[in-house]
Parts: C-alpha cells; structure tokens; sequence
C-alpha cells in the first residue's frame, strides 16, 4: 500500500511541474507582444495639466503603429493601493485624456499603451505624479 501511494505521489507530482512549467510559459507568451504586429510604446507621457481632483496628460504617438492606432488606454493606480484602473481614450488623434475622480495631494502612477487591429502593445514608461491639494 505504501508503494503504491508513493508512486501515486510521484506521479502527482510530476504532472504538478509539467503543469506548472507549461503554465509559465503559456503566462509568458500572454504578456509578451509579437514585435512585428503590434505598436510599440507610446513616447514622452507627460501631464499637461494638474489639478486637486483631476488631471490631463499628453503623449506621443508610437514609433511602429503596425497599422491603424485604434485608441489608446490610460492605466493608472494611486500609490499604496494594489488596484490599477484604465480608460480608453475616444479619440486616439488627441493623444491626450482627462483622468477625474483623483484625490488631491495624492501620488499616482499612470502609463499609456496603444491598441491596433490585433490587440495592446508595448506600454509606456511609467510616471508618478501627486494632484495639487484642495483649495479652500
């Protein structure tokens, strides 16, 4: 009995790694865009404006577009909360979106990525910055 529930163990925990290896890569695979079909980052994000309670910001647009740039999504977090939100810009040929609802004298981090016909690419570099406080 005691070979057999070690074997069974063994064998368990062989297809666990095989599962396991083959997750990883398939996770990878997920994450990694295809350099020759999707748009590279977004260039220069910058806020144009800061206020207690919103923010604008501007970009460039990707060097390799890989086609058509269909719109372009905003993802944001305030620091210290494990939760990152998104908005898709309407109107990609702005290169700019207001983000509202912020609270003021916060620290965000925000990053842009382009989307085409075949999905998301490259995100931008990160920036921080910290909405201005209420006024009174």
């Amino acid at each position: 009995m005691e070979q057999y529930i070690g074997q069974a163990l063994h064998s368990l925990s062989s297809q666990l790694h095989s599962f396991s290896a083959g997750r990883a890569s398939l996770e990878r695979r997920q994450f990694v865009p295809s350099s020759g079909a999707l748009p590279s980052a977004p260039r220069d994000v910058a806020p144009v404006l800061v206020s207690s309670r919103f923010t604008r910001l501007g970009w460039r647009p990707p060097l390799e577009t890989h086609g058509t740039i269909l719109t372009y999504g905003v993802f944001y977090s305030q620091e210290g909360i494990n939760r990152e939100r998104s908005i898709n810009v309407s109107e990609p040929e702005s290169l700019q979106l207001t983000v509202s609802s912020l609270k003021p004298e916060a620290v965000y981090t925000f990053r842009v990525v382009a989307y085409n016909e075949l999905g998301p690419g490259e995100s931008s570099e990160p920036i921080r910055l910290t909405t201005q406080p209420e006024r009174k």
